[in-house]
């Protein structure tokens, strides 16, 4: 009987352990952190001065003449654009907060990139 009831009991902590929910993964908590506007600070080049990220998608927004869009997944702190062509482009993510986001750098800019979040 004691057997039954030890058996018992760790059938219902393994069923109670399944029911756990998983945490994040850290692609997961950068996407989520990454989705929204943000402006280029200051706005020094013409290319990039907005970003708008989607849940699958970024709009890239020079604000003159151009958009550019891109589907982007995060692996670790790297930043993966694809365009509809299929051309991939990489990119270091050195900080991200909930406000700031730096890139070492983005698009054509040769120094790190500087955004802060829209807030709406």
């Amino acid at each position: 009987m004691k057997t039954i009831l030890i058996i018992g009991v760790y059938i219902l902590c393994i069923l109670k352990q399944d029911e756990q929910p998983t945490p994040m993964s850290n692609k997961q908590k950068y996407e989520k952190q990454l989705e929204g506007n943000w402006d280029l600070t200051p706005k020094t080049q013409m290319i990039a001065t907005k970003l708008i990220f989607h849940k699958n998608e970024l709009v890239v927004d020079n604000r003159i003449d151009t958009i550019y869009r891109f589907s982007y997944i995060v692996n670790k702190d790297i930043l993966l654009l694809r365009t509809s062509k299929s051309t991939l482009f990489k990119y270091k993510i050195r900080k991200l907060t909930a406000d700031t986001l730096i890139f070492e750098k983005f698009l054509h800019s040769k120094h790190p990139s500087l955004y802060t979040r829209v807030k709406k």
